[in-house]
């Protein structure tokens, strides 16, 4: 009788855990498409308060830089410091890639693997 309703006890934990599990993946998933919205709402005050257009070819090649060198898009503080320095000529693209290469970002994003395979990945045949 004992093993019975140790299995009943594990199969009734297991449901709550998975139920539990379900509800927080649900969580996140909404707060992920608040937070998207949110993004895209600073993008679009950012493009309207600086005046930028589609277009803009110093924006594609800002983020030409951030994708190369930080291997992501600009985001809104980029695009809010250094977007008006180039505009006003205060800045070149080259002083803009100095400045991203002495960044502690730039010098995290170097250090870390670009693939999968390389130290942060166990394949699937592996044994922890």
């Amino acid at each position: 009788m004992d093993d019975g309703y140790n299995i009943k006890n594990l199969e009734k934990m297991i449901i709550e855990k998975s139920c539990k599990i379900g509800l927080l993946e649900n969580e996140i998933r909404e707060q992920t498409l608040e937070i998207e919205k949110l993004k895209k709402i600073l993008h679009e005050l950012v493009y309207e308060k600086l005046e930028i257009k589609p277009t803009d070819e110093k924006v594609t090649k800002l983020n030409e830089i951030y994708t190369r060198l930080l291997r992501r898009e600009i985001d809104v503080g980029g695009l809010l410091n250094f977007y008006p320095k180039i505009k006003n000529n205060e800045m070149s693209f080259d002083e803009l890639e100095e400045h991203i290469r002495n960044s502690n970002e730039f010098i995290v994003t170097e250090k870390s693997p670009t693939s999968k395979t390389e130290f942060n990945y166990y394949s699937p045949d592996m044994k922890n």
